[in-house]
């Protein structure tokens, strides 16, 4: 018989369990808040690892460390989970079995919802597998579990499937740039524009993410080699724009508006009086990709700034059939993904079914 989680925890240690994700933001890493989680990884403590948990789950990354947007977002699953744990009478950390993690993934699947109501999609609910993944790789490490009862379950990702038609042609990307007017500076719309054809030509020629638009910073940027430094998943990279994005950039960073005293300096900043000169979030890159999808007809669901990336990765092959250079350029880790632009033009350039000698539109002999 399981135990219900208020009788094996304190009142404070169910605090910290419901509570201390609402501060996802991870102490600075000093030597001594080093040896803290140091100490706490040593003796199994509990209470200090739930207490300090970011700085846990950042110590115990394999990659090192996390971004702080990651570690946020992560940490806001982990929240979510700890409460799905308590509606249940489960304690997370000595209840959880498997067969609990595979009941959890059909909860995201069946009765969760968005903040809108609406079912979560696949890619929500990987994400959200995977904070848990994480929350009980570190609980292994620091020895507080034998074992991580959410290793190996996932649920598939949907988005192979729908992968080739997930791109524009060059025809269709041109005449979006066309439309975005950027022609002249006494235009009342003017930055707008700008922002708006930088942030597609980073992503649908240069190949960036959402995240590592988001993250640019004019600390970031090499004029004079041409080079960009860009923040991604998790990790760092160089890229290297041609000359008409570069310009394009630079113009646009020139004249674009600016909050004094921000460090790093945004690259792409708000123009809404409320907000003017700060960072754009993530989700008005969205609504900026979103809009002008809307205004060229080319507006799909599940359609946004991703759409662009995939374009950048199968024009480029279409033109060189490089499948090494797709992969460098996109910065993949796995060849595979890569492998998927090949995939598709082969099949759209061949197209298999040409070979079966049936004719539509000839007549047959009498």
């Amino acid at each position: 018989m399981q135990k219900s989680i208020t009788t094996i925890s304190t009142p404070e240690e169910r605090h910290i369990c419901l509570m201390l994700v609402n501060n996802a933001k991870q102490k600075p890493m000093t030597n001594e808040y080093y040896a803290q989680l140091a100490i706490i990884m040593r003796t199994a403590d509990r209470h200090g690892f739930l207490e300090n948990l970011p700085g846990m789950l950042n110590i115990t990354s394999p990659k090192g460390s996390y971004s702080q947007d990651t570690l946020r977002y992560y940490m806001a699953q982990i929240r979510e989970f700890y409460a799905y744990c308590v509606t249940q009478q489960l304690d997370p950390l000595t209840d959880v079995t498997a067969n609990e993690i595979l009941l959890y993934r059909g909860y995201l699947q069946e009765v969760a919802k968005t903040s809108a109501n609406k079912p979560l999609n696949v890619r929500s609910i990987a994400i959200k597998l995977a904070a848990v993944r994480r929350f009980y790789f570190s609980a292994v490490i620091c020895k507080l579990i034998t074992h991580n009862p959410a290793e190996g379950i996932s649920i598939k990702n949907k988005h192979e499937d729908e992968f080739g038609t997930s791109f524009f042609t060059a025809e269709t990307l041109s005449k979006l740039f066309q439309m975005i007017k950027t022609d002249d500076p006494t235009d009342a719309k003017y930055e707008e524009n700008l922002r708006a054809k930088v942030i597609i030509a980073l992503m649908a020629i240069e190949g960036l993410r959402r995240v590592e638009v988001h993250r640019m910073s004019t600390q970031d940027i090499d004029w004079q080699q041409g080079i960009i430094r860009i923040h991604g998943k998790g990790k760092q990279a160089l890229i290297y724009p041609r000359p008409d994005t570069l310009e394009i950039l630079s113009e646009y960073i020139r004249m674009r508006r600016l909050q004094p005293g921000l460090s790093p300096t945004p690259v792409f900043t708000s123009v809404s009086n409320q907000n003017a000169g700060a960072r754009i979030s993530r989700t008005t890159l969205n609504n900026i990709v979103d809009y002008w999808f809307t205004k060229a007809n080319i507006k799909e669901s599940k359609k946004s700034c991703h759409v662009l990336r995939h374009s950048a990765g199968t024009l480029l092959y279409h033109a060189t059939k490089d499948l090494r250079l797709v992969q460098d350029t996109l910065r993949h880790d796995d060849p595979k993904t890569t492998a998927k632009y090949a995939h598709v033009y082969d099949k759209m350039k061949n197209r298999s079914t040409s070979t079966i000698p049936v004719s539509i539109f000839t007549k047959v002999e009498e």
